[in-house]
């Protein structure tokens, strides 16, 4: 069994779970830029920091046998299509975004939060390539059904003004791409501080600050870091899921979930 990875749109609730899969790539960048400056008889340049950045990929593969979880897979497709879009001010407007396109992302110790939730990410790209060929084993599955009536006010289905058939395509396999860039929503680097927790000075054993009273302010849970704190006679930092009044997504944060696969 998979770990299970979450996928919310902040904007709308719009949640789906990702579960039974093997994981076919898993990337996590973090790229430094530096403003350089040559002078004249220096041999290295003079480097002024400018900023950290942070990118996630993922792909995911999935194999499918039955008719039950092709339909499911095709929803999850669907909702992770729809979490590309933001919302508009007005419908009738579409040049007016009200909230953009951004999620929240878990997925174990791998993408979590660095106070213990949810990372809030800009999802720059979702793909879904299906395994097709000419051999019976790599064809899809073909369902052939008649051509769907259009439904009325009352939701009962006619048989005038047909949209399209009933015709059903599925594939045995599934491959998604994810590509996520990290938005932090807290200050990330250290600080003289010895009032802020750090898993560093909790486990102790292997902390190396020059400085007892230095910390790392970019969030407890910052990182992959499994290490149990218990091992060493400390409780770890509860995760955070208040709404921080000055995130500008605070109102959708809170909003509850459309319940979604």
């Amino acid at each position: 069994m998979a770990a299970t990875i979450t996928i919310k749109h902040v904007a709308t609730g719009l949640t789906t779970t990702l579960s039974n899969y093997y994981m076919t790539e898993f990337a996590d960048n973090i790229s430094t830029s530096y403003n350089k400056v040559q002078t004249f008889g220096r041999m290295d340049p003079l480097v002024n920091y400018q900023g950290s950045t942070r990118d996630i990929s993922l792909g995911l593969s999935f194999t499918l046998t039955d008719r039950a979880e092709h339909v499911r897979m095709h929803r999850i497709i669907t909702k992770l299509q729809k979490m590309q879009y933001p919302v508009y001010e007005n419908k009738a407007n579409a040049l007016t975004i009200q909230r953009p396109p951004l999620v929240e992302v878990t997925f174990g110790n791998l993408i979590r939060g660095n106070s213990g939730g949810a990372l809030l990410c800009a999802m720059e790209g979702f793909s879904f390539t299906p395994k097709v060929g000419f051999t019976p084993e790599d064809s899809p599955y073909v369902r052939f059904g008649s051509p769907r009536g259009q439904q009325n006010a009352q939701g009962q289905q006619t048989e005038i003004n047909q949209v399209g058939t009933a015709d059903e395509i599925f594939f045995k396999e599934y491959s998604f791409a994810f590509k996520f860039t990290v938005l932090h929503q807290q200050p990330m680097g250290f600080a003289i501080d010895s009032s802020i927790r750090d898993r560093e000075t909790d486990l102790g054993k292997d902390s190396s600050y020059s400085d007892k009273n230095m910390r790392f302010i970019g969030g407890y849970y910052f990182g992959s870091d499994v290490e149990e704190l218990t091992a060493v006679g400390v409780q770890p930092a509860a995760a955070s899921t208040d709404t921080d009044p000055a995130n500008p997504h605070a109102e959708a944060n809170a909003a509850d979930a459309v319940n979604g696969e």
